[in-house]
């Protein structure tokens, strides 16, 4: 098991920070990585997970920032992943990790703007509520502002309770919107209006929500092209004092602990019951890899397959996909509540079990029936 390390000089016992990112722009990586250095103790380590594709690049600038010593390979342990499992190597990488830093940037050369409805009083009646929420979630999801990967592993955070031991990190030039991402995440996880039936609520995707678990924790710009050396070391002096923050509330885990929870981590499928997040109750969840999911549905629970929901679907709601928002049906995770269905089978048993539908793309839930 690669993120576990036994004996030898990889047996570290100082802090293990992982770095997560959209692998978008290897520089500013590079200026991330290179402070988190400077901030670090030489027994701490710094954790990258990434295909491979970029370590080059990034050990080159490494040397060309810090120079021949500390080594790159002796500071920072990049682990391998794959297009398959990158997800399981994220959460068992979080799992184990004493402080996470988020690296956040857009997808683009700008954050997108935010999906809004339109002005709803000049289309429908005040007393129209439901001309309002037909008119609401007939507005397109907006577009994902950072990498999918990276909103999916704010998604891990939450579920391994990990989101105090996280920093978020920025370009100068991005703070403000991001701030502003996170702050709006808020109102998008709920449909608000006002008196008079304007739309407050942005559309925001499930992925992107999650984006509001990160208002309580630290945001630090960092210095971008062109940007004077006295900013950089503002950046690396403000990472080092929220480490060590973060090491007196959360010092680092013995190896035993580090073993320990990696071995209680639930991955992949299962026809049995495990105690799953978001609440740790036991759930059956036999045809979704957990880690592939973004929202879990609360209670004691059994997932159904999609081929058994469309069972109990007309033709036409299976064609609609969500309700909520139109994705596919293979978008959302059918379940039904109580584990004395874990052996339901056919389509008049299920009516009778009042399956649900959790959407993946925007985060809602509904009924078959």
């Amino acid at each position: 098991m690669p993120w576990i390390h036994r004996g030898g000089p990889a047996a570290w016992t100082g802090r293990r920070v992982l770095l997560l990112r959209t692998f978008k722009d290897p520089w500013a990586d590079i200026v991330v990585l290179t402070a988190l250095a400077a901030a670090l103790e030489v027994q701490d380590r710094i954790v990258l997970v990434g295909d491979g594709q970029d370590k080059a690049a990034i050990s080159d600038g490494w040397r060309r920032v810090i120079g021949p010593e500390p080594a790159f390979d002796q500071q920072v342990s990049y682990v391998r992943s794959s297009a398959e499992n990158w997800r399981a190597a994220v959460l068992r990488e979080i799992c184990v990790a004493d402080a996470i830093v988020l690296h956040l940037s857009p997808k683009d050369l700008a954050f997108p703007p935010l999906s809004r409805p339109p002005d709803l009083p000049a289309e429908y009646r005040p007393d129209d509520l439901i001309g309002r929420l037909r008119s609401f979630t007939d507005t397109p999801l907006g577009s994902l502002p950072t990498g999918a990967g990276l909103l999916h592993e704010i998604v891990y955070l939450t579920w391994l309770n990990k989101v105090e031991q996280a920093i978020w990190v920025t370009e100068n030039r991005y703070y403000r919107p991001v701030v502003e991402r996170i702050g709006t995440a808020m109102t998008g996880l709920a449909y608000a209006f006002t008196a008079d039936g304007r739309g407050l609520s942005p559309r925001m995707t499930a992925l992107e929500q999650h984006l509001a678990y990160l208002r309580g924790i630290p945001g630090l710009p960092f210095p971008g092209p062109g940007e004077s050396r006295s900013r950089a070391k503002r950046f690396t002096t403000a990472l080092r004092a929220e480490l060590a923050r973060l090491s007196r509330t959360y010092p680092p885990m013995p190896p035993e602990v580090r073993e320990r929870a990696v071995a209680s981590l639930p991955l992949g499928r299962s026809d049995r019951p495990r105690r799953l997040p978001p609440d740790g109750t036991a759930k059956v969840i036999r045809y979704t890899a957990v880690e592939d999911l973004i929202f879990i549905p609360t209670l004691e629970i059994v997932e159904i397959s999609l081929n058994d929901a469309r069972t109990v679907l007309s033709a036409e709601a299976a064609d609609a996909g969500c309700p909520m928002c139109g994705a596919p049906l293979s978008n959302v995770f059918f379940y039904v509540t109580g584990l004395h269905y874990q052996e339901i089978r056919g389509r008049d048993a299920l009516r009778n079990a009042y399956p649900r539908g959790k959407c993946q793309s925007c985060g809602r839930t509904h009924d078959l029936g």
